[in-house]
């Protein structure tokens, strides 16, 4: 097909009154024509990319989502176990804290320790 092209670029410059050598022009439609083919095969990727794209920031903020829902049972177990004062001041020192296996070690605090002053001493001597 591309031979046929080119073939038909040959005849059609003259009939046009086009500037320049048949060579001249035939290599720069090659070039174009290459050009097109390399863009034409990069475009099959991008909706291959996109969709891993969103997939991605699907998944971050699936973990981000799963972090909130963590943080606010850790600061309801802290408000039921010490009070509503050491859930709020546990929610703060949580607003921050990424690390699942952190925020396990909270919910495990929250089980071990005696007083609402010793989880927040703990929290903010091991994880802050």
């Amino acid at each position: 097909m591309r031979d046929t092209t080119l073939d038909w670029v040959k005849v059609l410059l003259p009939a046009l009154g086009m500037p320049g050598s048949d060579a001249d022009v035939v290599m720069e439609w090659r070039e174009l024509m290459e050009g097109l083919t390399v863009l034409e095969a990069r475009s099959r990727e991008w909706p291959r990319e996109w969709l891993e794209e969103g997939r991605e920031q699907g998944r971050e903020q699936g973990r981000e989502q799963g972090r909130e829902e963590m943080r606010s049972l850790l600061a309801r177990q802290a408000v039921r176990r010490f009070g509503v004062h050491i859930g709020e001041l546990l929610t703060a020192a949580l607003a921050d804290m990424r690390d699942p296996t952190r925020l396990e070690e909270v919910g495990e605090l929250i089980l071990d320790c005696d007083s609402g002053a010793d989880l927040l001493r703990r929290i903010n001597g091991k994880l802050g």
